[in-house]
């Protein structure tokens, strides 16, 4: 709708310059009128310009979304898929490997207890 506002708006202009210079209106009315159409077809220009800017550039966001969502998906995949193989190597592993292999991996994440003077202050 925008778009159909400013070519009417610029067609006007160069019809309404088109018809002043064949009739040749001149002297001291000529320069406002000829400012006055000017600013008119620009007017309309901006309009045509704008509505086409904001289509492209719509246009560009909703590519570069649908390629983040692709990859997002992709992401949830792997993850899903490296889920999956975490659980099956733990369920294969037996007790005691995993104890020695875990076991360590926490005792270094977790702070010891004996840290704090009991209640949890740390003074």
């Amino acid at each position: 709708m925008t778009i159909l506002l400013g070519l009417i708006l610029l067609f006007t202009a160069a019809a309404v310059t088109l018809v002043g210079t064949v009739l040749h209106v001149g002297g001291t009315q000529g320069f406002p009128f000829g400012v006055e159409v000017g600013i008119v077809g620009m007017i309309g220009l901006g309009l045509v310009r704008g509505d086409v800017g904001r289509r492209t550039a719509s246009r560009r966001l909703r590519r570069v979304s649908e390629r983040y969502q692709d990859e997002t998906s992709e992401a949830v995949r792997d993850r899903d898929r490296l889920a999956g193989e975490l659980q099956a190597e733990r369920t294969h592993l037996p007790a005691p490997l995993i104890d020695t292999l875990v076991a360590p991996l926490v005792d270094t994440l977790v702070a010891p207890v004996d840290a704090f003077d009991g209640d949890g202050s740390g003074r």
